[in-house]
């Protein structure tokens, strides 16, 4: 029977010594002639027929040994990675010894593999953790009202400037103001409602005032933490054109109101499905929220090394990843290094945090699916593909191509598995809940 130890176990390469057995040795052997006969043609014997004796002619030993041969290493690393209890990772084999074959006699093998490290995980059933909860308040019905009255507001051309509280149908362009350079920064019909939470800072004050079919210029710092990087800190031009100007006519919820356009016996069913939708969305928060503290706690106290190719090879998916992002919005990660005059290395310095932590969630979760045997099912695959339907409008021709695409089906995997994982890991936790009253100024779970 074939054997292995380990001789050595450092920066998460693992070296090994593996012992394959005459017996494996000549199975090997025996497997390579059988597929081989099956093959060839040979006048005199039947297809599949064909003598290895024949085939060591037709071939030559040499051929036979280096086909044979990578078939070997390959399951000594099987052997090696099963007998020792490791998990393989990116990386390319170092052998250290290839004995010379023989198709009767066992090999010895030596060879350091990449290996995933090593990981000691926390209790988390001991874990006492302390999780934010929002109470269901009038300020909250109050909130869900408006935004719930938004749908059914309708929108009254007006010949008057734009007051607080009137909507504007426009367009604009910008520039960026030192160099004149046009932006991405823009919007061919745009409606926006002066004093509507959310705005970006200070376009309130710029556009009060102003009247269907005017247009208007203003200088604009965009704030730093705007989305698109390529504006984000920014002084823009920004150029308006008024299409229409309107009052906006929004309903009250009258007992008529809730009938009509909700389909609702009554105010009091109407807040009742208001108290109870606001409950649902807070319990989701409140999961999301212990989950995410769990997950924290786990990364912050579990024990493993990360060694440096490691880190590296993470550094570097992440690095292509912003720059893919970035050429989506028709920019480079040159051009964005540039403009926040940073070279790469510092921007790799600056995603180390983040690659450690992707990586130490992807080691605790490994661990937590194996001890609990957790599973991917097809009915898990098929509820995920519907949710990418009907949260991100992927079509379901594009799930049908995705639902073949090795690459991603390992993605979804993963996603699955980890969903289900931390999903556990929160419900062993013990929970202080500690419970918070809604203010408008502050983002509550409804938003």
């Amino acid at each position: 029977m074939s054997d292995a130890t380990l001789i050595s176990r450092e920066n998460n390469i693992a070296h090994i010594q593996v012992l394959i057995s005459a017996d494996d040795v000549g199975r090997h052997y025996k497997a390579f002639y059988k597929d081989m006969a099956k093959r060839f043609n040979v006048p005199g014997f039947r297809k599949g027929k064909i003598p290895a004796n024949v085939i060591r002619q037709k071939l030559g030993q040499e051929a036979i040994d280096e086909n044979v041969g990578s078939a070997l290493k390959d399951y000594a690393i099987s052997v090696g990675l099963t007998k020792l209890g490791l998990i393989p990772r990116a990386g390319t084999p170092q052998w250290h010894s290839e004995p010379e074959l023989n198709e009767t006699t066992e090999l010895n093998y030596e060879v350091s593999l990449p290996v995933l490290p090593e990981v000691k995980m926390p209790d988390i059933a001991k874990f006492d953790i302390t999780v934010p909860k929002l109470n269901v308040n009038q300020a909250m019905k109050e909130r869900y009202r408006e935004r719930l009255a938004e749908r059914f507001t309708e929108w009254i051309e007006k010949a008057d400037p734009a007051g607080m509280g009137d909507g504007i149908q426009l367009e604009f362009t910008s520039s960026n103001a030192e160099t004149g350079e046009d932006t991405p920064f823009r919007h061919s019909e745009m409606r926006y409602v002066l004093g509507r939470e959310g705005n970006l800072p200070g376009w309130d004050t710029e556009l009060t005032g102003v009247k269907t079919g005017e247009e208007k210029e203003f200088e604009y710092d965009m704030p730093e933490n705007f989305a698109d990087l390529r504006v984000a800190g920014k002084k823009l031009k920004v150029s308006t054109k008024i299409a229409q100007v309107y009052t906006l006519d929004t309903p009250e919820f009258t007992e008529e109101f809730v009938k009509d356009k909700l389909r609702m016996e009554s105010l009091e069913k109407f807040e009742e499905f208001v108290s109870e939708s606001l409950r649902q969305e807070t319990e989701i928060q409140f999961d999301s929220n212990k989950q995410d503290l769990v997950v924290q706690k786990v990364i912050a106290e579990m024990e493993t090394l990360i060694s440096d190719d490691m880190l590296n090879d993470e550094i570097d998916g992440l690095v292509q990843e912003n720059e893919q992002t970035l050429r989506r919005y028709g920019s480079s990660l040159d051009e964005y290094l540039k403009e926040k005059e940073q070279d790469l290395k510092d921007f790799r310095e600056s995603l180390v945090e983040t690659a450690e932590r992707k990586i130490k969630l992807f080691l605790a979760v490994r661990e937590i699916a194996a001890e609990n045997q957790i599973q991917v099912g097809s009915e898990d695959m098929q509820n995920y593909a519907l949710r990418l339907m009907r949260e991100q409008g992927v079509e379901a021709e594009q799930i049908q191509q995705l639902l073949q695409n090795r690459e991603w089906l390992n993605q979804a995997h993963y996603h699955i598995t980890s969903e289900k994982a931390i999903r556990l890991m929160a419900d062993l936790v013990v929970v202080d809940v500690d419970e918070k009253e809604y203010e408008e100024e502050e983002a509550s779970a409804t938003e």
